[in-house]
C-alpha cells in the first residue's frame, strides 16, 4: 500500500489536507454562505429566511450611508497607498546609506507595524481627544491655541485624521520592503551609471524607482485592499461618526449586521467589498504584466 501511494504521489497530497481544510472552512464557506444570505432577509437568528433576490443589493445602493462609506474607502484608498508608498520609498532610499545605527532606525520605523490597531487606536484616540487630550493641551500651552482642533470629533478632520494614523502605522511596512528590494538591485548598474556621468537623482528615476516595479505593485495591492478592509482603528477612534463622517465598508457591515439585525442586507455589502478587492487585484496584476512584458 505505501509503495502505492509513493509510486502515483499521492502521500504528497496528505500534506496539503490540513491547510486545504482550514481554507474551505474559514475562506471557502464564509465566502458562499454570505453570497446565498445576500438574496434573503434575514435577522441571522430566526430559522426562517424570506428570498427577496436582488432587493438587498438594489437597498443598497438606495442607502446614503453606503454611498458614504464607498466614498470614505475611497478616499483611504487613494491617500494612503499613495502617501505611504512615497514615504516608505524616500526613507527607503535615506535607509539604505551605510549610517550609524541604521538597523536601530529600522526598527523604529517598524514598530508601529506590529502594534495592535486597537492599541494605536485608544492611545491616538485620548492624545487626540479635543477637551483633555496631549496634543491640544500642548498647542494651548504653547500660546497656539487656535490650532487645538476636535481632530476627531469635527466631520470634517475626522477622516483624515485617521488616515493619517493609518499612514503612522503603516509606512514602516513599506519601508521594510522597498528596503528588501534595494538589497535585490545589482551595485554594477549603480556603477556603470556614474561612469557614464549620471547624477543621485537621475540613478533613482532611471535605475532604483524601475528596478522595483514588483515592490510598487506588491505594496499597492496590499495597501489598496487594506485600505477597504480598514476596520478596527475606525471602530475603537469614532465607530464611523461623527454624523457617519468616517463610516467605511467594514464599520457599515458590523453596524448593520450586529446592531440592527440586517444580516442579509450586510451580507450583500459583503460581496460588494469582496468584489471591490477582487477588481482591484486583478486589474493591478493585469497592468503589473504589461510592465513587465515592456
Amino acid at each position: 500500500m505505501k509503495r502505492f501511494f509513493y509510486k502515483n504521489g499521492i502521500n504528497n497530497y496528505i500534506y496539503v489536507i490540513p491547510f486545504a481544510l482550514f481554507f474551505i472552512t474559514f475562506l471557502i464557506y464564509p465566502i458562499i454562505s454570505n453570497v446565498y444570505n445576500s438574496f434573503f432577509e434575514w435577522d441571522g437568528i430566526s430559522p426562517e429566511k424570506i428570498w427577496i433576490g436582488l432587493q438587498n443589493y438594489i437597498s443598497m445602493f438606495k442607502n446614503n450611508v453606503f454611498i458614504i462609506s464607498i466614498k470614505n474607502n475611497f478616499i483611504f484608498l487613494i491617500l494612503t497607498v499613495l502617501i505611504e508608498g512615497l514615504i516608505g520609498f524616500i526613507l527607503a532610499i535615506f535607509m539604505n546609506r551605510k549610517l550609524f545605527g541604521r538597523n536601530i532606525y529600522r526598527s523604529i520605523i517598524f514598530m508601529p507595524a506590529i502594534i495592535a490597531p486597537v492599541i494605536i487606536g485608544y492611545t491616538f484616540g485620548n492624545m487626540l481627544n479635543f477637551t483633555y487630550g496631549t496634543l491640544n493641551e500642548l498647542l494651548r500651552n504653547i500660546g497656539l491655541k487656535f490650532l487645538a482642533l476636535d481632530w476627531i470629533g469635527n466631520p470634517k478632520l475626522a477622516i483624515y485624521t485617521i488616515i493619517f494614523i493609518n499612514i503612522w502605522e503603516w509606512t514602516g511596512f513599506s519601508v521594510v520592503l522597498y528596503l528588501a528590494g534595494l538589497q535585490n538591485i545589482p551595485q554594477e548598474l549603480y556603477d556603470a551609471a556614474k561612469i557614464d556621468g549620471a547624477n543621485y537623482f537621475q540613478t533613482i528615476s532611471k535605475i532604483t524607482f524601475p528596478m522595483l516595479t514588483s515592490t510598487h505593485f506588491s505594496l499597492i495591492i496590499l495597501n489598496s485592499i487594506g485600505a477597504i478592509k480598514i476596520f478596527d482603528i475606525v471602530y475603537v477612534m469614532t465607530l464611523g461618526g461623527p454624523a457617519h463622517a468616517t463610516e467605511v465598508l467594514s464599520t457599515h457591515i458590523f453596524l448593520e449586521d450586529f446592531t440592527l439585525n440586517h444580516t442579509g442586507y450586510s451580507s450583500a455589502v459583503s460581496v460588494f467589498m469582496l468584489a471591490i478587492a477582487l477588481i482591484i487585484t486583478f486589474f493591478q496584476l493585469r497592468l503589473y504584466r504589461r510592465v513587465r512584458i515592456q
